[in-house]
């Protein structure tokens, strides 16, 4: 529930419950609440609060999708560096004659 609507919720049964309605107090309550609304919706500029927001997590979605295919490409590379090592012998076979002079 928003600011306005809490205030309408507040403020609409009291009326109901007079027995007269003074037409130009009404009319000077809606002016007043539509004053009020346009107060909140300027001051607190929502609509560029939530496009900011937005971006934000459109941004943020990029960079977690950068950040899991740079994981993924990393595993990928961990396991050719096993495959590799695993297919190395333990041993060297010409190691007698690289060493020597």
């Amino acid at each position: 529930m928003n600011v306005i609507n809490f205030v309408g919720y507040l403020v609409f049964p009291s009326i109901e419950n007079l027995d007269e309605l003074d037409p130009d107090k009404l009319a000077e309550i809606e002016e007043d609440f539509g004053n009020l609304q346009s107060t909140f919706d300027r001051d607190l500029n929502i609509d560029d609060v939530m496009n900011r927001l937005r971006g934000n997590a459109q941004e943020q979605e990029v960079w977690i999708n950068n950040y899991n295919m740079d994981l993924d490409q990393i595993r990928k590379d961990v396991e050719n560096v096993r495959s590799i090592n695993e297919t190395l012998p333990d041993f060297c076979p010409f190691q007698d004659v690289l060493e020597r002079p």
